[in-house]
């Protein structure tokens, strides 16, 4: 499949799109999927990065609710990596006098 680099042309419901040859080639459904969440998916100011998930703390919150909060977190970070989530998760856990 000829790779194209797509790209919405405005905003809205009725977005016109781009096709812009890039003289590759898709390779895997990975990169093809990759290439449509990138031409899809506009830059939003709450996205957040890896340090939002190493500010997260459980203090004084029930395992559920840090929990909870780490989901919603990561439905705004879809770029971070997984490993650094599951990392910034496990040091934001409050162990207590057992851990």
């Amino acid at each position: 499949m000829q790779s194209q680099s797509i790209r919405p042309l405005a905003e809205g419901p009725r977005t016109a799109l781009v096709l812009k040859p890039l003289g590759g080639h898709i390779h895997t459904w990975d990169q093809l999927r990759r290439e449509l969440i990138a031409a899809f998916r506009a830059p939003k100011p709450e996205d957040v990065n890896s340090c939002a998930f190493h500010n997260l703390k459980q203090g004084g919150s029930s395992l559920q609710e840090y929990l909870q909060s780490l989901v919603r977190l990561r439905a705004r970070a879809p770029n971070v990596d997984e490993k650094t989530i599951i990392d910034a998760a496990i040091a934001g856990l409050s162990l207590g006098p057992c851990g």
